[in-house]
């Protein structure tokens, strides 16, 4: 709503007319009294634009309710929002199934990326699920499946920067140790480092409507 530039380009208002103003007198003409936007940082963020726009320009004749559901869980100052439990528990479940095929081949590297555009409270709360279905399992000792190949060996998130070389190193004795190695991966593990290198180097870094890195795009 406040990316007026993108909201023209999609046709969601005029030339001539502002997307809060086109939103506010829909929401008047449909006698709307209360409106609930339901999830995360953009739409709480935007549910907040339009709330302060409609009390300063129509007092306030519609409410804005902001709820907060994203598996994200980084809406400040909100302990956990909606989703996120379930997604991390549900998260571990499937995990614990692809990683059976981590005895298909002798040497497996197995990438579980887990969403989190800034914040890797999902990666990180899926491992922690994980590892504790995992610590519960009982194996065979004459097999070569064991609680240690089956283990999340690496967790990156976007807070924390990565060094791929001492990884590298590291992940490498564990592949040879175990024959498999599991990395939890953030999808926005390592963007800081890409974006930075990109101005450095004078390239344009594509943006999202909000204003966010295009994750797609870069490719991280």
């Amino acid at each position: 709503l406040t990316n007026v530039k993108d909201c023209i380009a999609r046709g969601f208002c005029g030339e001539n007319e502002t997307p809060l103003e086109v939103a506010s007198q829909q929401l008047l003409k449909d006698k709307i009294n209360v409106i609930h936007t339901i999830g995360g940082d953009d739409t709480n963020t935007q549910a907040a634009k339009l709330s302060k726009y409609l009390l300063e320009k129509h007092n306030g004749k519609v409410c804005v309710v902001g709820m907060p559901k994203t598996i994200d869980n980084d809406v400040y100052p909100i302990k956990q929002t909606f989703g996120a439990n379930t997604a991390a528990v549900q998260g571990a479940i499937f995990f614990e199934n692809v990683v059976s095929e981590s005895t298909a081949n002798p040497r497996m590297l197995i990438l579980h990326e887990c969403m989190g555009r800034d914040s890797g409270y999902l990666t990180a709360a899926t491992a922690k699920a994980y590892r504790e279905r995992l610590a519960k399992t009982s194996f065979l000792t004459p097999f070569t499946d064991t609680a240690e190949s089956r283990d999340i060996h690496a967790v990156w998130i976007p807070e924390l920067p990565v060094d791929i070389e001492a990884e590298g190193a590291r992940l490498k004795a564990i592949m040879d140790a175990n024959g498999n190695v599991n990395v939890f991966l953030c999808e926005g593990s390592g963007v800081k480092e890409i974006v930075a290198e990109m101005e450095a180097n004078g390239e344009e870094v594509p943006r999202d409507a909000f204003g966010h890195v295009a994750l797609a795009k870069i490719n991280p």
